[in-house]
C-alpha cells in the first residue's frame, strides 16, 4: 500500500521512471518497460497546459486579447438604460447570441477598468486574475432561447479581471463573474508582475495571504 501511495503521488514522467526501476529483469520486462515508457511519454506530451498565465501581468501570446475584452465588456455603443428592447436590439446588432450571460461596464469607466490591472487599482485574486479595490457599477444581460433577452440587471460589485501584458502594458483580457460578491483582501499582493524571479516563492506568499 505504501508503494502504491508513493507511485500515484508522482507525476506522469516520474511514474514512468518509477516503473522502469521497479520491474524485474528479462526480455519480457524490457519489452514491458519500453512500451510503458512510450505510453507515458505520449501522455506527458499530450497533457493539457493552461490557456492562461499563472500570474498577473505576464506576457500574452494573443496581441488582440485586450481589444477582444473591450468589444465584449466595455463598449461606447452599449445602451445606457435597462430597457430590454434596447438591449435586445444591441445584442442582435453585435451578434453575441451565443453568450447567455453578458456583462457590460460603462465606457466612461474604461480608464478605471484598465487600472484594475495595476498596483493602484487591483489586488491579486488567483492565477492571472486581479480584483478591483473599488466597486464598479455595470449591467448584466441574461439571454434565453433564440437570443431573447430575459433579464437586464444592474450590479455593483468588485470586478474580477484576468490581467496579461499586451504590447508592453498590463491590461484586462477577460471578465470573470463575481457570483459570490467577494472583496479584495487588503494583504493580498498588488496586481502586477511578480517581482520574484522564483515564482514558487510568490505562490507561497499568495497562499499565505489567502488564509
Amino acid at each position: 500500500m505504501k508503494t502504491e501511495v508513493i507511485k500515484w503521488s508522482l507525476g506522469v514522467e516520474e511514474q514512468c521512471s518509477w516503473l522502469s526501476l521497479n520491474t524485474g529483469n528479462g526480455w519480457i520486462m524490457l519489452l514491458f518497460i519500453t512500451v510503458t515508457l512510450w505510453v507515458c511519454t505520449t501522455l506527458a506530451n499530450e497533457s493539457p497546459t493552461p490557456v492562461y498565465n499563472r500570474y498577473p501581468c505576464m506576457q500574452s501570446d494573443n496581441a488582440q486579447a485586450y481589444i477582444s475584452f473591450l468589444s465584449k465588456h466595455v463598449r461606447a455603443d452599449a445602451p445606457k438604460t435597462l430597457g430590454q428592447n434596447e438591449w435586445q436590439a444591441f445584442i442582435q446588432q453585435i451578434e453575441t447570441c451565443d453568450r447567455l450571460v453578458q456583462s457590460f461596464l460603462p465606457f466612461s469607466d474604461k480608464h478605471r477598468v484598465d487600472n484594475v490591472c495595476s498596483s493602484s487599482g487591483g489586488k491579486t485574486h488567483h492565477d492571472n486574475m486581479c480584483i478591483s479595490t473599488q466597486e464598479f457599477g455595470f449591467t448584466t444581460v441574461h439571454l434565453g432561447n433564440n437570443c431573447i433577452v430575459k433579464q437586464v440587471t444592474p450590479e455593483r460589485k468588485h470586478i474580477i479581471l484576468a490581467c496579461d501584458e499586451v504590447k508592453g502594458d498590463c491590461l484586462p483580457v477577460h471578465f470573470k463573474a463575481n457570483r459570490n460578491n467577494v472583496k479584495p483582501k487588503p494583504k493580498s499582493p498588488d496586481c502586477k508582475n511578480p517581482k520574484y524571479r522564483n515564482h514558487t516563492e510568490f505562490a507561497y506568499q499568495l497562499q499565505a495571504f489567502s488564509h
